[in-house]
């Protein structure tokens, strides 16, 4: 194929928009090193993910696929995801209250944690200002 024609690609992804959002997620992974399904001819990757699409090497579903997967924030499992939210949501949907009984905090006593750590530094230091200096 010595040149790609839009409705060579428009009979494989029958939306200009999806056909440019997809095309453009190819050509990014052709720059990233991913291994071609068509033979280079010195071709640009924005001509090499056309032609790989009008050719039929790829699917408009294949790219879906990895542009949804480009988008993700977390790239683990969704099935794991989904399996710790429904054992979450088969709880008793009390996630935040502590269970019955005193909390490990209240007795203790946080008044010696309360100080200056470094012993340079009095409490009326004049080297520090507080406020606009005036």
């Amino acid at each position: 194929m010595a040149r790609v024609t839009n409705r060579d690609c428009i009979q494989k992804i029958p939306n200009r928009f999806d056909l440019i959002i997809l095309t453009s997620q190819r050509a990014r992974q052709i720059i990233g090193g991913a291994s071609l399904t068509i033979d280079r001819n010195d071709d640009k990757p924005t001509v090499l993910a056309l032609r790989e699409v009008a050719a039929g090497t790829v699917t408009a579903d294949q790219l879906r696929e990895s542009l949804l997967y480009s988008l993700r924030k977390h790239h683990g499992h969704l099935e794991e995801t989904e399996e710790e939210l429904e054992s979450l949501l088969a709880s008793d949907g009390d996630f935040f209250q502590e269970e019955a009984g005193s909390s490990d905090l209240e007795d203790e006593d946080f008044s010696d944690n309360i100080g200056f750590e470094n012993d340079d530094i009095a409490e009326n230091d004049s080297s520090i200002i507080i406020g606009d200096g005036e």
